[in-house]
């Protein structure tokens, strides 16, 4: 079955050499990648086709977003709706290589049996309680390129408002999506508040990557890695689309020494001198996260 397929996938992907390794996985994520792009934008998802399909999408959309009070209450529902609430295990890349952080209140099987709850769209948590999503996957969507100005920003704050309350979320994809310094700016506010709270967080991957964002938005991104939260681990922003200047640059290699958890941080440093930083902070964090590892097993093991 599905299940045994991926495990004996895996398997013989282990058992190669490591350069192999490397391009099987590298192979695994470019062939997500393409077929999100495959599956096209979101809007386009709703019944009929072609263009006259989409504005009607796009039409409904926006009527939601008017009440922006509203809106933000029904975050999660409108969320699901847009279909960027998924989960780890029918991913084809995160479900081989990602190890969940935490036991499920529901096991998967008993989420997939569970219908659809009839309840009112403001109890966005309890929605979420029973479905159990996992991931957030907004990648290669253009909903954010169909809104400008006050609509924009209202789906700007419902897209970080159902991140950050769907309860079991633990990987946010955000590839290629008009993703720019205003929505980061919003979406590390969110997320500053949402990981004040140990006891709830649990993301720990944000996926950037292929986005046009500005100075702005990474000195906002600093200020997340500054919280040094345990649960946030990898940041990836390879192929952002706007050039970012010395002053910054310099400002994401500080925000990485004042953070001890952050094991993966892709981005292009345009100097050999804040890649070698980077590097040796990733190292420091690894060796760091696998002593923890270790000594949690000891005390497991003595337990």
């Amino acid at each position: 079955n599905l299940r045994m397929q991926k495990q004996l996938d895996f398997s013989s992907l282990m058992n190669v050499r490591s350069t192999q390794k490397k391009k099987e996985i590298s192979s695994l994520f470019a062939k997500h990648i393409e077929k999100s792009k495959t599956n096209g934008g979101v809007l386009d998802n709703s019944s009929g086709s072609g263009s006259g399909s989409s504005g009607t999408s796009t039409a409904r959309l926006k009527e939601r977003l008017k009440n922006e009070e509203e809106a933000l209450l029904n975050a999660v529902s409108i969320a699901r709706e847009l279909g960027f609430l998924k989960f780890i295990k029918d991913n084809e890349f995160y479900s081989k290589m990602y190890i969940k952080n935490r036991g499920s209140s529901m096991s998967m099987e008993g989420v997939m049996d569970t219908d659809d709850t009839d309840g009112d769209d403001d109890d966005d948590r309890k929605v979420c309680a029973q479905r159990d999503f996992d991931l957030f996957d907004m990648n290669n969507m253009d909903v954010l390129c169909k809104f400008e100005g006050t609509p924009r920003q209202v789906l700007t704050k419902v897209i970080c408002k159902a991140i950050v309350s769907v309860a079991d979320i633990e990987i946010v994809e955000l590839c290629n999506c008009d993703i720019d310094a205003s929505f980061l700016e919003i979406f590390c506010d969110y997320l500053s508040a949402y990981y004040t709270d140990p006891k709830c967080a649990k993301i720990s991957i944000l996926s950037l990557q292929s986005n046009p964002i500005s100075d702005v938005g990474m000195q906002s991104l600093c200020k997340l890695i500054r919280l040094n939260h345990p649960m946030l681990t990898q940041i990836k922003l390879q192929n952002n689309r706007r050039d970012i200047s010395t002053n910054v640059c310099q400002q994401i290699c500080e925000a990485l020494k004042q953070n001890d958890y952050i094991t993966r941080f892709e981005f292009r440093f345009r100097h050999y001198e804040w890649r070698d930083v980077r590097d040796k902070i990733i190292k420091r964090n690894s060796e760091n996260a696998r002593l923890q590892r270790l000594r949690m097993t000891s005390r497991n093991i003595s337990v």
